[in-house]
């Protein structure tokens, strides 16, 4: 993603809307987005596992995840992968140091790293599937879309080793720790196919402030 690519999400994770950035908010965008490209400490885990789909629940292996709308959105997937991402913990501490220095800054960076993080897991999905024989990857899935249990990040993140292999973790009410990070679902597909929505297509949130206009 390029960085007029990464300003455009930070804008619309601040919840910028329809509205034209002025230059101080953008070079405050482009400083945010520096910061915390050079803090981050990126790494990724991926698990590819048999998918099974009974009515509106799913089975990956040893996950069960009731789920009407990952169902759907998996359907005709005989394998799936589950997935795990962090920007790592140096990105949690920029942010709570600067919310205490330079708040307004620090504001513009939670945008920037929720932006920084997705792209990165768009340039894993990319390279993933490029190595893949004939298949083709469904847009990840993350517990909290649609009627995906939050406490699902839980299960995903033991089967994947995570707390030990890259330091992600979550907490009691299934918050992901460091903060900027992100677990998902990604079916893995047979034919290539446009009918499925991704990111703020699938979310019944419509009201959302960060979603796509």
């Amino acid at each position: 993603m390029s960085v007029q690519e990464l300003i455009a999400e930070t804008f619309r994770y601040l919840g910028v809307g329809n509205a034209v950035p002025d230059e101080s908010l953008t070079a405050l965008a482009e400083q945010a987005i520096r910061r915390v490209s050079q803090a981050a400490k990126t790494r990724y885990l991926i698990q590819r596992l048999p998918c099974r789909i009974e009515e509106d629940t799913v089975v990956l292996g040893g996950l069960i995840v009731r789920s009407a709308d990952l169902a759907r959105h998996l359907s005709g997937c005989n394998e799936s992968f589950l997935f795990a991402a962090t920007l790592g913990a140096n990105v949690d501490r920029l942010l709570r140091r600067d919310t205490l220095t330079q708040p307004s800054l620090a504001v513009v960076e939670q945008a920037a790293a929720t932006a920084v993080l997705e792209a990165y897991c768009d340039e894993v999905c990319c390279s993933l599937e490029s190595t893949l024989s004939a298949k083709y990857l469904r847009p990840r899935f993350s517990a909290g879309y649609g009627d995906m249990p939050l406490d699902t990040q839980e299960t995903v993140l033991r089967m994947l080793e995570a707390p030990k292999q890259i330091g992600l973790s979550c907490t009691r009410t299934n918050m992901l720790t460091p903060m900027k990070s992100v677990t998902a679902v990604i079916g893995i597909a047979d034919e290539q196919t446009v009918c499925f929505s991704k990111g703020c297509d699938m979310c019944r949130k419509t009201d959302c402030a960060f979603r796509r206009i």
